[in-house]
């Protein structure tokens, strides 16, 4: 492998931060999630994942 070969492993590992991780949530939580992010799909243009409105609240609570 060469110097070039290193290096863009080391920069797609840098770019690619993100973790897909299983997790299992209570039907309740789901719910408000899902409200949550109705509200944003309706102030919005774009898409809104439920991935991203998990990661959006979840930064709220721990920041």
């Amino acid at each position: 492998m060469n110097e070039l070969d290193k290096y863009c492993i080391k920069f797609m590992i840098f770019i690619n931060m993100s973790k897909r991780i299983t997790i299992v949530l209570d039907d309740d939580l789901v719910k408000k999630l899902r409200i949550v992010q109705s509200k944003k799909i309706s102030k919005s243009t774009e898409h809104v994942s439920f991935s991203r409105v998990i990661n959006d609240e979840l930064g709220k609570v721990l920041k």
